[in-house]
């Protein structure tokens, strides 16, 4: 897996497991382990772009959010994120968990019914909060690892 830098606060399993509860989620394997290594910051190396095998899907990932404790005011929890947009303002599934946000603010999102990860295209909201949906990756482990720098990505 990729190294992370300007990571939060360490977590312990406890500590997800609570936020788990509190949100009434089951969370997948992949991102416990991955909050438990590193809680939230960005990807070592200026990696911040995945294209997917198909050349189909080009995203720009700004920040992977902190979980239970904020190093700074402005932080957004994952947690927190998760109540506003999929609990009070319904734009995203009750059963996808956003983890990360691109420039732009949108949320990348694990699905925890079966582990894949989607971004939640909140502008394209129509009738139903899977309409925001947009599939990205098969697993959390695939999308973490295939990140590139800028120039890995289009040259």
């Amino acid at each position: 897996m990729q190294k992370f830098i300007n990571t939060g606060i360490k977590l312990t399993e406890s500590d997800i497991m609570d936020v788990s509860k509190s949100m009434n989620l089951i969370f997948p394997k992949d991102l416990v382990e991955l909050y438990i290594l590193y809680n939230g910051g960005e990807i070592e190396g200026e990696k911040y772009f995945y294209i997917d095998e198909n050349n189909d899907v080009d995203i720009c990932v700004k920040l992977f959010l902190p979980m239970k404790y904020k190093q700074s005011e402005n932080d957004i929890l994952l947690e927190e994120l998760y109540q506003s947009l999929a609990v009070k303002k319904k734009l995203i599934p009750l059963s996808y968990i956003p983890f990360a946000i691109d420039d732009g603010g949108y949320p990348y999102c694990i699905n925890t019914n079966d582990g894949k990860i989607y971004i939640g295209y909140l502008e394209d909201y129509y009738v139903s909060p899977e309409s925001t949906i947009r599939f990205i990756s098969d697993s959390l482990i695939k999308f973490i690892n295939g990140m590139k720098t800028e120039n890995e990505a289009y040259n």
